[in-house]
């Protein structure tokens, strides 16, 4: 069995539109790395793999890049949160909360009184969550 890895690069060294279409596998990163700094492959599928050499150009492109706008000082996007509050939850985050009742109750987190809870919404559930985890915190660091 074999995967198809597809990949995509952007570097100025790279010629605009160029395909290659060779195959190349996650150990073609490996014997690039390896092909670059005169280093020995670490196994033979890397040894044998091919290379990413041939994307890469010697000349740096010309064409300028896009410009790209400066990031907002001190943005903090509005969530609105409350709009969820009383939506139901689905059956991943009904297993996700089974789950962190169990996990703490492993670690040794006193969370009995949670075990036949029927929490329906996210509204429900965000107060349970924030009590199990100040209890798992609390007693992960005694």
């Amino acid at each position: 069995m074999s995967f198809q890895v597809i990949k995509s690069r952007a570097s100025r060294y790279i010629h605009k539109n160029t395909i290659i279409n060779n195959q190349f596998d996650h150990t073609s990163f490996i014997k690039t790395m390896c092909n670059k700094w005169n280093l020995e492959g670490l196994t033979n599928r890397d040894k044998h793999a091919n290379s990413f050499e041939q994307v890469f150009s010697s000349t740096k492109r010309k064409d300028a890049w896009p410009d790209i706008p400066e990031p907002i000082p001190n943005y903090e996007p509005k969530l609105e949160i409350k709009n969820y509050f009383h939506s139901p939850l689905n059956s991943l985050q009904k297993s996700m909360l089974h789950f962190i009742i169990g996990y703490a109750k492993q670690r040794g987190v006193s969370v009995d009184q949670y075990g036949n809870i029927n929490i329906q919404t996210l509204g429900e559930a965000i107060p349970l969550l924030k009590e199990i985890s100040t209890l798992f915190f609390s007693k992960s660091s005694d």
